[in-house]
């Protein structure tokens, strides 16, 4: 039975209970102080008051040590400078100046006291140590004056993470954007990269894509698995595993990446990105910047050299040459600014940012267009230099007839023994050149079997701007050359107020909102999505955060979080509602049938193209692709301090509300045709097959029940945690948590899903039985230690392991996918690599997938399957690392570092197709409407299965010199080896694994298992920032 869901009761319950009862779970963006207060002969201090206070805010906190000298604050304190002061009646008051807090430190701070008069001060001038002695997790801080002073490409920061030792950009599919590395330019790296298919650009990536997104891998993990967290509240995006809120670099504070064995208290995911925003202080402060780029220094790709030696060679002279495929001509402006400062001194702070970006990054390209000649039907420029017969070094043969067929010589169709059908490489027809004399179909619009959809098609191409090739196509020959002018705007903004009622009762809030737009130029004006991927993307973030912390006395702290953050991630491909100024009703203009059916998602051109002889640039699209959520984020958090304990214990719920449609993942709403020359039933000619209604090599398409509405999925994730830091002794740190997730299968408002079972071969609904059963006793202990020693206490000995579940980013959801909601097919043609012979072409369109129930279930039909049995994906860490305080401001960490995944989702075909299992099946009995091919095998049976493992083992090493006489350095290495069997859903880089993520061999996993796409052997890296000795005050 279908789970019964209620979101917003859900947030509101969750609130209230957590406010009023429970303990809770936050993503921690504050830091903590321990210490011992201590007499000149290092006895103990009991009973003295320590009161920490904020420099900039003035905020103070107030505790005391107990009867062991030891005092330690609850995770309360904001990132920032502090000023901390011990005093007890016989005692001077000892003052520690500057002492400095990251996110998510626990700062130990000791304060030795003097014999003397608590109205004496006494400032205590040594600094604190860089030493972490309070936890086992490993991780890097990443401070103010790195983000806004380093070098920072597209301003993401996410870019810095890079810093961390064990943390690698992942080039994995869709999640990251190839412009990245070549500008959009497919000739530019993209192209070479094995199992990309991305080089232009993928639109789950287009946020911040010039820099890679937000596709990271900590310590071999994949990019999906990771955990991002905005001021403590979750940030994250449900369908694809990134990111939510992208923040201005700017107006970060800090952020750490927690690589290996967090505490309890994180999860949903092995990795945790945790940023914190700026706050108003007591002085008004702010900031602008400008960065801009132009092509002024860039040097000219040696590929667009090549281009221009091919025009050159083809008669064009070089200033035509260099006029037809220009340098890129980049543009990037990036602008912004922040400023903050006090509403009421002391009380109530505003902090305030703003970031743009007007950036224009055109590429040339190539391609090749339909001649004058060809698209009436006149082949005479397709030719053969050589016509010599194949036994004598040729590519030409004999047909039936005893006639010299050349592959560039189109066949008549007609002149079959039976009309229309055409035998292997059509040897029992004749050619066009034996029945004329000319590589021309006469009378073209006269024949039977003319396509006007295909003749009104080839005529939208533009005439070839390189009109003297022989042979055109597009890839070898092109005979097209153009500017590609790619935009991009940006424009973010956020509000923070901070206000405390009292030392006892603080609270903020922050709203924040970014607009993305990017438009990716179509080719040529009046073709519908004619380049990879062109069309308008969006990508538009919004979120919510408030945070009330009440401290009840110094050993008692409440916290109180919500947040809100609703993503929106599309394209409008050229043509879908009219983008780029396309006709939304092309197919209808050209007549072809079951292509536009009046709504958004099926509006614009069908997706088709040709490969071989006589190829020209793929047009068209799936349909509309448009992923919006909206996520809620509810949490109480409680700390008790006692004796030697912080003990600290929580539940959150992250309610997630996502709409999706993706028409192309759907099977294509308006359907996919491809040609191909040289096939059993083609002319031998691309635009020949187009003319002539011949059956194409492959077909898809979809339809999605209620029509172009997204499917609208709802789940609520649940977890608790608790945690205790136990100080066993001065120098002895014990970490110890327990964790609990439940990650449910999100199901379909209106029950819009079903699953498929290959062993009963029948769909199953949601008011039939549960689709999944999601497991529910994910326990994840954890436990760790840090040990202080040496003769000055210069030693840390640190150590963990840790069980984390997670969450893993799939294409489409696939329960969506299924019939009745969806209905799609699958399947190549015309006996193409054994195919049903069908007569499907641009004539008759793509076939009718009318949704029906009981659904259809036929060999061609695309089916889905996730097992009834779910598995929530498991990851465990551990780590040994040692750190020595090398000096006052220098200190090295030395540590090794270790995850084993298992349970990962991947994919395989069930079906006969590809490399599939070949297990799959129609159901049995007799024929009819509903099951037409009965207990025959089904080409496409994608299943998403939790299968997959993979090991990381990494050496990492990091040199830190915080920052004092004007200069901080830090620099690490890795040494690492990833094995997996898969990366998931989305392949990695360089992977040639079977279709739909592998196996190659669908009979042996253990096959697949090898160096992992995400693999980085060997990685150093090292910042710096060195305030030059000049200038006021140097």
């Amino acid at each position: 039975m279908r789970r019964s869901m209620r979101i917003i009761p859900v947030i509101l319950l969750a609130g209230m209970v957590g406010t009023l009862v429970l303990p809770g779970l936050a993503q921690s963006d504050r830091a903590s102080m321990v210490g011992v207060t201590k007499d000149a002969s290092g006895a103990a201090i009991p009973n003295a008051k320590i009161k920490i206070t904020n420099v900039a805010t003035g905020q103070t906190f107030e505790t005391e040590s107990n009867p062991e000298g030891r005092y330690a604050t609850p995770n309360i304190l904001k990132p920032g400078t502090y000023k901390v002061e011990a005093s007890k009646e016989g005692f001077k008051t000892a003052v520690v100046d500057q002492v400095i807090l990251n996110i998510g430190d626990v700062k130990e701070v000791n304060i030795p006291l003097e014999l003397g008069a608590i109205t004496q001060t006494v400032t205590v001038s040594e600094q604190t140590q860089q030493l972490e002695t309070e936890t086992s997790s490993r991780g890097e801080v990443i401070t103010g004056r790195q983000i806004t002073e380093l070098p920072l490409k597209d301003r993401n920061f996410t870019s810095l993470a890079l810093l961390a030792p064990g943390v690698n950009r992942a080039i994995v599919g869709p999640l990251f954007d190839q412009t990245a590395l070549n500008q959009g330019d497919k000739r530019i790296s993209g192209g070479d990269i094995s199992g990309q298919t991305n080089e232009q650009g993928s639109t789950e990536a287009s946020r911040f894509s010039r820099s890679g997104g937000a596709s990271l891998s900590v310590n071999g993990l994949r990019p999906t698995t990771n955990n991002f967290s905005l001021d403590g509240v979750d940030n994250n995006e449900p369908q694809f595993g990134t990111i939510g809120v992208f923040p201005n670099p700017d107006a970060i504070a800090e952020f750490k990446v927690d690589t290996s064995v967090a505490k309890a208290e994180v999860g949903r995911g092995g990795a945790t990105i945790n940023t914190t925003y700026q706050s108003g202080t007591n002085g008004f402060h702010g900031s602008t910047f400008y960065y801009g780029q132009n092509d002024a220094l860039n040097a000219s790709h040696w590929g667009i050299g090549v281009l221009r030696n091919d025009e050159i060679n083809n008669g064009v002279s070089p200033a035509q040459a260099e006029k037809d495929v220009p340098k890129s001509r980049i543009r990037v402006n990036e602008f912004g600014g922040t400023f903050g400062g006090p509403i009421i001194k002391n009380k109530t702070f505003f902090f305030v940012d703003f970031l743009g970006q007007r950036n224009a990054t055109p590429n040339a390209f190539s391609t090749g267009v339909p001649t004058a000649k060809s698209r009436i039907g006149d082949f005479s420029e397709f030719v053969t230099t050589a016509r010599v017969l194949t036994k004598d070094g040729g590519t030409c043969h004999l047909n039936s007839s005893g006639f010299m067929v050349c592959p560039t010589d189109v066949i008549d169709p007609l002149s079959c023994p039976t009309p229309g059908v055409m035998g292997g490489n059509g040897d029992t027809c004749k050619t066009f050149l034996q029945e004329t004399g000319q590589n021309i179909i006469p009378n073209l619009q006269g024949r039977s079997d003319f396509s006007s959809q295909g003749f009104k098609l080839l005529a939208l191409y533009p005439l070839p701007t390189l009109p003297t090739v022989a042979n055109p196509n597009n890839s070898n020959h092109v005979n097209f050359f153009g500017v590609r002018n790619n935009t991009e705007t940006i424009n973010a903004g956020d509000v923070k107020i901070d206000h405390r009622f009292s030392d006892k009762n603080n609270i903020f809030g922050r709203y924040s909102q970014s607009n993305q737009a990017r438009s990716r130029a179509n080719f040529f004006p009046n073709v519908p999505t004619a380049g990879f991927g062109a069309g308008d993307e969006v990508g538009n973030t919004r979120q919510v955060a408030v945070s009330d912390t009440h401290v009840f006395k110094p050993t008692l702290l409440n916290e109180v979080r919500f947040g809100w953050t609703r993503v929106e991630i599309g394209i409008f491909n050229c043509g879908v509602g009219g983008a780029c100024g396309v006709s939304p009703t092309t197919c209808q203009d050209l007549g072809i049938p079951n292509c536009n059916k009046g709504t958004l998602g099926t509006s614009g051109g069908i997706l088709t193209g040709g490969f071989g002889t006589g190829e020209f640039e793929f047009t068209g699209d799936g349909g509309l692709f448009l992923v919006k959520s909206n996520n809620y984020y509810v949490n109480d958090n409680v700390t008790i301090i006692t004796g030697k304990h912080t003990r600290k214990a929580g539940i959150e719920v992250r309610p997630r509300l996502l709409d999706t449609i993706d028409g192309g993942r759907a099977g294509g709403l308006k359907g996919n045709l491809q040609y191909g020359a040289g096939q059993p039933q083609s002319t031998g000619n691309v635009q020949g097959d187009y003319l002539l209604s011949r059956p194409v090599i492959h077909y898809s398409a979809g339809s999605i029940l209620g029509g172009g509405n997204p499917f609208l999925l709802r789940g609520i994730e649940w977890a608790a945690f608790v945690q205790d830091d136990w100080k066993i002794t001065p120098s002895l740190t014990l970490n110890l948590g327990l964790r609990w997730d439940f990650f449910p299968t999100m199901s379909e408002k209106s029950d819009r899903e079903a699953n498929y079972d290959v062993a009963t071969r029948s769909i199953i609904r949601p008011n039939q039985q549960t689709l999944v059963d999601d497991p529910k006793r994910n326990f994840a202990p954890r436990v760790g230690f840090a040990y202080n020693f040496g003769p000055r206490k210069q030693y840390v000995l640190r150590g963990g392991y840790g069980i984390f579940y997670s969450t893993d980013g799939v294409d489409s959801p696939p329960l969506i996918n299924n019939p009745p909601l969806t209905r799609s097919v699958d399947a190549n043609n015309a006996g193409f690599f054994g195919g049903p012979n069908l007569n499907v072409n641009l004539t008759t369109g793509p076939p009718n997938t009318t949704p029906v129930d009981p659904p259809v279930i036929s060999t061609d039909s695309k089916l889905f399957v996730v097992p009834r049995q779910g598995i929530t994906p498991m990851i465990q860490e551990s780590n040994l690392s040692l750190q020595w305080q090398l000096s006052r401001d220098w200190m090295i960490d030395v540590g090794y570092a270790a995850t084993r995944a298992r349970h990962l989702l991947s994919t395989r075909n069930l079906g006969n197709g590809g490399n599939g299992l070949g297990i799959a099946r129609t159901p049995t009995g007799a024929a009819t409407l509903t099951n037409p091919t009965p207990n025959s095998p089904i080409g496409t049976v994608i299943a998403y299965e939790d299968r997959s493992s993979s090991n990381y083992d990494g050496l990492q090493l990091r040199t830190d010199k915080r920052f004092s006489y004007g200069f901080q350095l830090t620099a690490s290495y890795t040494f690492s080896h990833n094995i997996d069997d898969s990366t998931g859903v989305f392949t990695g880089y360089g992977e040639s694994r079977g279709t739909n993520g592998g196996p190659v061999n669908p009979f042996d996993f253990h096959l697949e298992r090898s160096n992992s796409s995400l693999d980085r052997r060997q990685v150093f890296i090292t910042n710096g920032i060195w305030d030059l000795p000049i200038g006021k005050g140097k």
